[in-house]
C-alpha cells in the first residue's frame, strides 16, 4: 500500500469515526477504499455515474448505494433531475426516486424479475395489482405484450400519489393501466393507520403500534371487500382470463380468506404472492384446494413468495 493510499483511508476512517452528519458517515464508509463520491460546492458528484446532485436533498440514494449503481449498470440507465423530482429512465421507462424503496422496487422487479411471466403466442391476459404501491410493478406489467390491462388497488394517498406521478411520466404504458385509491379486505371499512412516509412499501392496511418512529403519520384508508371487487373486474372483462398479483404487507391473508368463501372464477388462472410474517401454509392450502399448481419458497424468516398457475 502506497503512502497517499493509507493517508487517504486514514482520513475516511477519522471522517467516519468523528463526522457528526450521518450521509457525510455513510459517504465515508462508502469511499473507504477509493473516492466514489465527491464533496463540494454544496453538491456531490457520483463519479461512476457523471452524475452531480445538490447536496441534503436526495441524500436518501447513499443508504442503497449498491442498487443506485447496480440498476444503472444493469438496466443501462440514467438519473437525472426534472422539476426537483430525481428520475431513473431506461428502455421505455421513467420511475420518481423518491426514497431508497423505489431503488429497491427496481432492482427487485426489473433486474431480479420477481413478477416475470410468460405466456404462448396469441394469449392475452388482464393483471390485478393488489398493493400497488408506487406504480412500478403495474408499469412493468403494461410493458408486457401480452397484458390487456392492470388494475392496480393502493389505499395510502400519499404512495397512491407517487404512482400517479409514474403512470404520468410513462404515457404510452399507463392507457393500460386502471388505479383505484382504496384497499381491498375481508370487510368494508375506513381506518386510520401508522404510515411511513420515507418507505411507501413498508405501510400495512391494518392496525400495528409503530412507537414513536419519527416517519410515521397516520392515514385515513378505505378497505373494500376483496371478492366483490375482483367479481366486478371480471364481469367488466367478460372471456378474458386474469392473473393476481398480492403484496399488501400482512393483509394477504384476510383477502385469501375472502376470496376463498366461493369457489373462484376459472377465469382466475395465476396468482403471485409475497407473504409477510404468518407463513405461506393458508396461501398454499387455498390454491391447491383451487387445483392451482405452485412454487413457494422463503426469502427471509418474515418474507417469502408463493406463485401459482392453472
Amino acid at each position: 500500500m502506497s503512502i497517499s493510499n493509507f493517508l487517504y483511508r486514514q482520513k475516511q476512517k477519522w471522517n467516519y469515526h468523528f463526522s457528526e452528519d450521518d450521509i457525510e458517515k455513510k459517504i465515508a464508509e462508502i469511499n473507504r477504499f477509493e473516492e466514489h463520491i465527491k464533496s463540494g460546492d454544496n453538491v456531490y458528484t457520483i463519479r461512476e455515474l457523471s452524475f452531480t446532485i445538490p447536496q441534503h436533498k436526495y441524500d436518501y440514494v447513499f443508504s442503497r448505494y449498491d442498487l443506485l449503481i447496480g440498476n444503472s449498470r444493469r438496466l443501462n440507465g440514467r438519473y437525472h433531475i426534472k422539476e426537483e423530482r430525481l428520475l431513473f429512465s431506461w428502455d421505455i421507462f421513467n420511475v420518481n426516486i423518491c426514497n431508497a424503496g423505489d431503488l429497491f422496487l427496481i432492482n427487485e422487479i426489473f433486474v431480479e424479475k420477481c413478477y416475470q411471466f410468460r405466456l404462448p403466442k396469441k394469449n392475452r391476459i388482464n393483471v390485478i395489482d393488489i398493493g400497488m404501491n408506487v406504480g412500478v410493478a403495474s408499469l412493468y406489467f403494461a410493458s408486457l405484450p401480452y397484458v390487456k390491462n392492470v388494475y392496480g388497488y393502493e389505499p395510502f394517498k400519499p404512495t397512491f400519489d407517487l404512482a400517479v406521478n409514474n403512470l404520468s411520466i410513462n404515457p404510452d404504458l399507463s392507457s393500460k393501466i386502471k388505479i383505484e385509491n382504496f384497499g381491498l379486505g375481508a370487510h368494508e371499512k375506513t381506518m386510520e393507520i401508522p404510515y411511513h412516509e420515507d418507505n411507501p412499501g413498508l405501510n400495512k392496511s391494518k392496525a400495528e403500534d409503530h412507537g414513536n418512529e419519527k416517519s410515521v403519520i397516520k392515514e385515513r384508508i378505505i378497505i373494500k371487500t376483496a371478492i366483490s371487487e375482483i367479481n366486478h373486474i371480471l364481469n367488466k372483462n367478460p372471456n378474458e382470463d386474469f392473473i393476481i398479483k398480492i403484496d399488501t404487507e400482512g393483509a394477504e391473508y384476510e383477502i385469501i380468506d375472502n376470496i376463498s368463501i366461493k369457489k373462484l372464477d376459472e377465469r382466475i388462472i395465476g396468482f403471485m404472492i409475497e407473504w409477510h410474517n404468518e407463513g405461506s401454509d393458508q396461501i398454499e392450502k387455498f390454491l391447491l384446494k383451487e387445483k392451482f399448481k405452485l412454487f413457494s419458497f422463503i426469502l427471509n424468516k418474515n418474507t417469502g413468495m408463493v406463485y401459482a398457475f392453472r
